[in-house]
């Protein structure tokens, strides 16, 4: 289908440009490593993901903590700095410590080999996100504009090109997400017991590859106590199965966070700041968060698509068929990431208490499991606002070379 060809278009394009962009930056008048390091700062928290890896790939077990603003050495072993609590979940770092281990062994480029395993990671997660989109496209207005913009949005947010340059492990949590959510449509088209078993498979997997993954759990347990409600049962069997088994996978992770530092997730990493309230316009920019270049006449312009974007979502959100039952989970997702998100920069403890806000720093990463509500809202309420089939893909050209051109000159 013409559909189908185009969706794969964009999603290599997404992946080749910055793999291009990666294999150009290692090239200079430097060693490979040193190359690639200058481009580090960009990226927030690589020392701290990087040692973590040396250490595994060297010691073969999880550290407590590492350094977090500087190299650790050779094993990542060195704490003579300022270091952080390793809260992480390990699944991520033991594969790349095997692709580092590897690369040695080989004589490439460690450094290169990591930016390409995030860009793998988040190759996998497009062709997810791909096919769930088609998945839940059933009646949708313009179904095949519909599904085009959504991945085509997707892949060049600029959180979606900043994670897949990042050594990070959000990328593979995003990519075991997106799984989980095509899993979710899978199961909703026939209740069986197989899809309800893959299902809490790869729940416990998303939680052992990011924390964020106690929020699919969670989301799961509201959306299993609506259908409870709603008197489906059967479909509440299964899905309680699914609840239990990702939680009985990925609750080691939350037990040794709370062993080793007394907290679930943050592990006392952040000192809680009192800000007055306009602080939560972070939590709204910070959704478009992730590495620009602030090219004087792209940057503004990006910055109007983000704009645009916001106003057609809205548009999108009274759209009857958002509300259809096979998106009810992915309703539940978004508002809890958006609540945590909140949560997290102006506890809402606090905030009715004292009226300030009281919390710490917010990322986009932390909303990505706000980008698969926001990026249908938008596509829904695109397909339905702009008629005109030439303006409708130019527009949806023009927003995601924005975002591109923007995100590749913060590299030069």
């Amino acid at each position: 289908m013409k559909e189908d060809f185009f969706a794969y278009i964009i999603i290599i394009l997404a992946f080749t440009i910055p793999l291009i962009l990666l294999v150009n930056l290692s090239f200079c008048d430097l060693d490979s490593d040193e190359c690639l390091l200058r481009i580090e700062p960009l990226m927030p928290d690589f020392y701290w993901h990087h040692n973590i890896i040396k250490y595994v790939a060297s010691h073969g077990d999880f550290p407590d903590y590492v350094l977090g603003y500087e190299d650790g050495g050779e094993s990542g072993d060195s704490l003579y700095g300022k270091t952080k609590p390793v809260l992480h979940s390990p699944l991520y770092y033991y594969i790349a410590a095997g692709v580092l281990i590897l690369s040695k062994k080989f004589s490439l480029n460690p450094l290169l080999n990591l930016h390409i395993l995030s860009l793998l990671f988040t190759l996998i997660a497009n062709i997810f996100f791909y096919f769930f989109t088609k998945k839940i496209s059933a009646g949708m207005y313009k179904k095949n504009r519909f599904t085009i913009s959504a991945i085509a949005l997707s892949v060049f947010l600029p959180i979606n090109l900043y994670m897949g340059l990042a050594i990070h492990n959000h990328a593979f949590f995003y990519a075991m997400a997106m799984l989980s959510l095509y899993l979710f449509a899978l199961f909703n088209e026939k209740n069986s017991l197989f899809m309800a078993l893959a299902f809490g498979i790869i729940l416990g997997v998303s939680l052992l590859s990011n924390l964020i993954g106690i929020t699919l759990l969670v989301a799961l347990l509201i959306y299993i106590a609506y259908i409870i409600h709603g008197r489906e049962f059967n479909e509440a069997r299964l899905l309680i199965i699914s609840l239990l088994i990702g939680s009985f996978i990925g609750a080691f992770v939350l037990a040794r966070n709370y062993i080793l530092f007394g907290e679930f997730i943050w592990a006392g990493l952040f000192e809680p700041v009192t800000r007055n309230a306009f602080v939560l316009l972070h939590v709204l920019t910070s959704y478009f968060g992730g590495v620009y270049g602030r090219i004087p006449f792209i940057f503004p312009l990006a910055g109007l698509a983000s704009l645009f974007v916001l106003i057609v979502s809205v548009f999108g959100f009274f759209n009857p068929l958002m509300w259809k039952k096979d998106l009810q989970y992915i309703w539940i997702i978004g508002i809890l990431t958006l609540i945590f998100g909140f949560n997290t920069v102006c506890s809402v403890f606090s905030f009715f208490k004292t009226f300030s806000c009281t919390g710490n720093i917010v990322h986009g990463r932390y909303f990505l499991l706000a980008n698969p509500l926001l990026i249908l809202f938008f596509s829904s309420g695109f397909a339905r606002f702009i008629k005109n089939k030439k303006i409708f893909y130019f527009i949806l050209a023009l927003i995601c070379t924005l975002y591109l051109i923007d995100f590749m000159y913060a590299f030069f």
